[in-house]
């Protein structure tokens, strides 16, 4: 995970925000109580007052560097907007008044307030976006210079959500064991966290030659024509990738892969199919879908075999994932769990298999959890 898990002080103090905002946002406690373990990278509320009651507390954000309170609070953003959709505006205003890794009191707020951001918060929901290292409001002891937030823009929700669905975690590491069970021959970039115009890899491929890969936050079901439209995110991110692989990739392969975070499946009739991410042609200009599984053992191959996708809501036999065997190495490998681990961690019931399916089109995403904790 990106942040390390923070240690309440006391369970009380814990308690004390989960009642102060399930009031404010007029939610159950429950459902506060998780959101708030997962603000702290714990899988539960259970495991987080485990750990309160068996560790020291951990640093507040006012004994942190600039650095460090802006990664967690950048953590805190995307737990907020990503998985428990608020949108940025009411987040920044909650952790304005409730910041979890804070040692500041507590203040109560209704959903009838006027979520406005405080200059301070504002300040800070800056530094989290911005790329300069020095200067971007900051002054030379690490701390928000507040002259300048008086000139500061507001940030813009509508493009602020395609930011903050951006800045989500690829993991290319992960992918790795897929690549060996697929018998891919991968290389790695220097770059441990590429951009995200970057390749993270290039798979060399005996008919195409180098095929950069990037990788995306992103996940979600296949795109068609009128969702792609709509969602701006993945369009940005998609134009990236080409503006990249255009001008700087053109010794490479005429194709370029972009795979999303986690593997989606649907099952159509009796058989599963597993979507990854999409490949660009530059020949074409065009953006196709992909599905994958075990005999996929080049990404010609890969190619080839999608060719005979008219629908990719529809599948195909030939790119049917048998007995959902890649689906199964993917969900465990993006979740970063050795394959070979799988077996032990079923028999000894601390694997949990997480699904969300998205109504709309019936795909599911799904990934695995060891312990109910993120890896």
């Amino acid at each position: 995970m990106d942040s390390e898990p923070f240690i309440f002080s006391s369970s009380d103090r814990a308690l004390q925000w989960v009642d102060l905002c399930s009031k404010a946002l007029a939610a159950p406690r429950e459902d506060v109580a998780t959101m708030l373990a997962n603000l702290c990278c714990f899988g539960s509320w259970d495991v987080m007052i485990y750990a309160i009651e068996s560790l020291p507390p951990s640093s507040t954000d006012e004994e942190l560097d600039l650095p460090g309170v802006v990664a967690r609070l950048k953590h805190q953003m995307l737990v907020l907007t990503n998985e428990y959709g608020l949108d940025e505006l009411l987040a920044s205003f909650l952790l304005a008044h409730l910041s979890p890794t804070s040692n500041r009191q507590y203040k109560a707020f209704t959903a009838e307030d006027d979520p406005e951001l405080t200059p301070q918060s504002r300040a800070a929901f800056h530094a989290v976006f911005s790329r300069e290292e020095d200067g971007g409001g900051e002054s030379g002891d690490g701390k928000i210079d507040v002259s300048v937030i008086p000139f500061m823009t507001h940030p813009d929700p509508y493009r602020c959500s395609v930011v903050m669905d951006l800045c989500g975690e690829t993991s290319p590491p992960n992918w790795e064991w897929i690549f060996d069970r697929l018998g891919w021959d991968f290389d790695f970039c220097d770059e441990e966290h590429p951009d995200l115009d970057e390749p993270a890899c290039l798979i060399f491929d005996d008919e195409l030659g180098d095929v950069p890969i990037y990788f995306t936050g992103l996940y979600g079901p296949p795109l068609d024509c009128a969702t792609l439209e709509s969602d701006r995110a993945n369009r940005l991110q998609r134009a990236m990738c080409v503006g990249d692989f255009l001008t700087y990739r053109q010794d490479c392969a005429g194709v370029a892969l972009l795979l999303k975070r986690w593997p989606q499946a649907k099952q159509i009739g009796d058989q599963v199919f597993c979507h990854i991410g999409s490949a660009y042609e530059r020949e074409s200009n065009s953006w196709r879908d992909l599905l994958c599984n075990m005999r996929c053992t080049s990404i010609s191959r890969l190619l080839e075999l999608n060719k005979a996708v008219v629908d990719i809501n529809a599948g195909h036999n030939a790119i049917a994932d048998g007995h959902g065997h890649f689906l199964q190495l993917s969900s465990v490998s993006l979740s970063g769990i050795d394959p070979e681990d799988l077996e032990v961690l079923i028999e000894e019931g601390r694997i949990t298999l997480v699904q969300s399916t998205h109504q709309d089109s019936g795909w599911t995403l799904q990934r695995y959890l060891i312990d109910g904790i993120d890896l």
